[in-house]
């Protein structure tokens, strides 16, 4: 069964704050994905990615990180993580 997951989203300046929560893994992956999808379609190219309310995150979800970064620095943005827990 899938753990639950959640993306939040806000804005501080300039950079997306894309807050996630629960377990971010195979099943959850794509939402995750398209979340910062959305962001670049949106020419929005800074994002940070709060994992302070993440319980787990999988090879897969590091994954998520891997496949937008070059894309994102491409075009003058970065991502970034912050807030991930023991």
């Amino acid at each position: 069964m899938p753990q639950p997951f959640a993306v939040h989203r806000a804005e501080e300046g300039d950079v997306v704050i894309l807050g996630l929560e629960g377990y971010l893994d195979a099943h959850t992956a794509p939402e995750f994905e398209r979340a910062i999808q959305a962001e670049i379609d949106a020419a929005r190219y800074r994002l940070l990615i709060d994992g302070a309310n993440l319980k787990y995150i999988s090879s897969a979800g590091l994954g998520v990180f891997m496949s937008f970064v070059e894309e994102l620095r491409e075009r003058g943005g970065d991502i970034k993580i912050c807030g991930l827990v023991p």
